[in-house]
């Protein structure tokens, strides 16, 4: 049955309009908030050690021959160590960082305060230009340098 017929027929859906789905999406706003996810991902996992119990990241794929889902462990790489007697955080969009310089943290509940003050800072779009510059290029292509012939 289609979507004009289900409208029609229910008292509730019938005031409601259709029109065509388009997918309108924003690159800065996907970035955003993959980094914050990402942020969110980090603060998990610094909540997991300070409980002493260890951090697993689990996804769901579904096997090529059986068609079963299966959960799985994927990769999972601290944005946080241990220097000393101080903190290194280094912030990342996915495998890159986005400043050559870390934040400097006491200890790794300081480490969360800063985590959490990165997030306020993206989502206000303080990061927004740092997320764009990124190269996000495909991976095995090469940046091809052209010079303008005499």
């Amino acid at each position: 049955m289609e979507l004009a017929a289900i409208l029609k027929k229910s008292s509730v859906l019938s005031k409601f309009q259709i029109g065509a789905a388009t997918k309108q999406q924003n690159p800065i706003m996907h970035r955003r908030d993959r980094f914050v996810t990402g942020v969110h991902l980090q603060i998990e996992a610094i909540e997991a050690e300070l409980a002493n119990r260890p951090y697993i990241r689990t996804g769901v794929r579904k096997d090529k021959e059986s068609g079963v889902l299966i959960e799985r462990s994927l990769r999972f790489k601290k944005w946080w160590s241990k220097d000393g007697n101080r903190y290194v955080v280094m912030l990342r969009y996915g495998a890159s960082a986005l400043f050559a310089e870390a934040i400097i943290a006491s200890s790794i509940e300081d480490v969360i305060t800063v985590l959490n003050g990165v997030v306020e800072a993206a989502k206000s779009g303080d990061l927004d230009a740092q997320l764009s510059s990124l190269n996000r290029s495909k991976k095995g292509q090469k940046a091809v340098t052209v010079k303008a012939g005499k």
